[in-house]
């Protein structure tokens, strides 16, 4: 079990391990929401943990699923933190789907999958995040079939790719 509550950190970080999620029977659970506490999304935004970011702007940032639940899959993260996405002012909400559709495109041309499916769960991180995912089946937004270890050298290089074809 990760994020047990307990004090220690994330290794080679100061990242509190309470503030990861909680795998639970395949189930992802999620600590409440702190303000205090800058969740692991703020901390990518802010640079302070890696990200493999494919566009960005002022409201929101876009980066590759460190826990794929299909190959290109990307998260959609507003800048500010809001932990239900029906908090989300109308603005955000909207410019959040706008960004989504850009992303999902760009994978459509990259990977030719048979659609692209959108999700907004809210179990595994406090922070709003849309994920956008290239699927070929319903199977693929099943979270217990996430990767634990994707190709690191292949997140680079769809990086890179949906980077150009979102700049």
């Amino acid at each position: 079990e990760i994020g047990n509550g307990e004090d220690a950190v994330l290794e080679d970080s100061d990242l509190p391990l309470s503030r990861l999620p909680v795998f639970r029977s395949s189930i992802l659970m999620v600590e409440a929401y702190d303000a205090d506490v800058p969740t692991l999304f703020t901390r990518i935004i802010n640079g302070e943990i890696p990200g493999r970011f494919v566009c960005q702007d002022d409201i929101c940032v876009a980066f590759l699923d460190v826990r794929p639940l299909a190959r290109g899959h990307v998260l959609v993260v507003p800048r500010d933190e809001v932990d239900h996405w029906v908090d989300l002012s109308p603005d955000v909400a909207s410019h959040l789907m706008v960004v989504a559709q850009r992303v999902g495109r760009a994978q459509r041309e990259l990977l030719s999958p048979a659609r692209i499916g959108m999700l907004i769960a809210g179990f595994e991180v406090p922070h709003v995040h849309v994920h956008v995912v290239p699927m070929d089946s319903m199977a693929a937004l099943d979270f217990s079939n996430a990767n634990p270890n994707p190709d690191q050298g292949d997140l680079d290089r769809l990086q890179i790719d949906l980077a150009g074809l979102l700049a």
